[in-house]
């Protein structure tokens, strides 16, 4: 749901979305005649990087990288073979991946209803022992591993299926004992 907000400076955002307005303090491109360059004092730090140019690591965290050597690689999939997203594949990371249909998920199934907003279950690859896990979420619907409900943390085998709401997802990993990130 879309909660716009209008700032002291005119500008809408989602204040859903937004703390404070995004476009505040970022400087409108001057198509027209050119004038002086801007001066130091003047410009804006990249997000995620303090005064001295040093990377905030906090930003980095929440997925505003800035060079390729920071990208986190997809260690799996889930793929829906039935349900509303039929055919969708979905990209695993390391540690925890939250599923929902909310837009914060690591894993966003939004067409099926029966599946929890937030936290419906949590997949969780260990990056130090190669090893997959499913575990149930915060919510009021049950997950199951292979027609079994989870109720505590269970390990992931390659191609096991996955039941959340009306979806079908089987796990293919690609993190395994023949490739692990280094």
């Amino acid at each position: 749901m879309c909660a716009l907000k209008r700032c002291e400076q005119g500008h809408f955002y989602d204040s859903a979305k937004f703390l404070r307005c995004p476009y505040d303090g970022v400087q409108s491109p001057d198509f027209g005649n050119a004038k002086e360059p801007p001066r130091d004092e003047d410009r804006i730090p990249a997000v995620g990087t303090h005064d001295s140019g040093e990377v905030d690591q906090a930003t980095v965290r929440l997925g505003l990288r800035s060079t390729s050597e920071e990208v986190d690689p997809v260690v799996a999939w889930l793929v829906c073979t039935h349900g509303q997203e039929r055919g969708q594949d979905y990209r695993i990371h390391s540690e925890n991946n939250m599923v929902g249909r909310s837009q914060d998920m690591d894993i966003r199934i939004e067409k099926d209803n029966l599946i929890s907003r937030t936290k419906h279950t949590v997949i969780t690859f260990d990056p130090q022992n190669n090893v997959f896990y499913l575990s149930p979420g915060e919510g009021k619907s049950l997950v199951y591993l292979n027609g079994k409900a989870v109720l505590t943390h269970q390990e992931l085998k390659p191609y096991d299926e996955i039941l959340l709401g009306a979806s079908k997802l089987l796990f293919v990993p690609f993190c395994s004992d023949k490739f692990k990130w280094s």
